[in-house]
């Protein structure tokens, strides 16, 4: 669910939406087709979506991966960093490219992918100039809080 559409030929971010803009027209910036606004109630994420039967070249996302595309995106504009959401990449979709002399593609991994996908997104980048981050989301958090052995005498 992207984050970031074309309107009037220039990139518009989702999180400046307001129901005046139901009335205009925003394109995908991959396939060009006409996006649908989705303006959730308070406490969810903006952003656009492919119209249904509509081609599309995102995966679906989760609540998390939106949110984590936002965040990624406040804090590269808090260091005052160019940056987009959702940029074609040879044949992957990276999450955030941060823009500049030394490219770099953060991918915020909330779903499970094979490590052959991985290493493809990666070997594309790099073959492109551009670096990768990798941040994972919560399904790969680890429990660190290890419970003792019920046969330990509080060793």
């Amino acid at each position: 669910m992207p984050l970031r559409a074309l309107y009037e030929g220039k990139d518009f971010d989702a999180d400046d939406l307001t129901e005046e803009h139901r009335k205009q027209k925003f394109l995908c910036p991959i396939c060009n087709m006409q996006f649908v606004l989705v303006l959730p109630s308070i406490g969810r994420i903006k952003h656009f979506r492919h119209p249904k039967g509509g081609s599309s070249h995102y995966e679906p996302e989760t609540e998390e991966h939106l949110r984590g595309k936002r965040s990624l995106m406040d804090i590269a504009k808090k260091l005052n960093l160019s940056a987009k959401t959702e940029v074609k990449i040879g044949k992957h979709v990276t999450d955030v490219l941060i823009e500049g002399n030394q490219p770099l593609a953060i991918e915020f991994q909330c779903s499970k992918c094979n490590t052959k996908e991985i290493e493809e997104r990666i070997l594309t980048y790099w073959e492109k100039g551009i670096a990768t981050l990798w941040i994972l989301g919560e399904k790969f958090h680890i429990d660190l809080n290890i419970k003792k052995n019920s046969n330990s005498k509080g060793n």
